[in-house]
């Protein structure tokens, strides 16, 4: 999994076989929401009530 910060002059390159970021945020803060709602805990194997 990767990130990319698009600051000034720091895009997306969307060219063929680039591997692209699986999150794009304006900021460190934003990135780190953004990973923190992708986020899915591991199964337990212990069902939720």
């Amino acid at each position: 999994m990767g990130g990319l910060l698009t600051r000034l002059g720091n895009a997306i390159l969307p060219i063929e076989g680039l591997s692209q970021p699986n999150l794009v945020a304006p900021d460190l803060l934003a990135l780190a929401r953004k990973m923190i709602d992708s986020f899915q805990p591991a199964p337990t194997g212990v069902p939720e009530t």
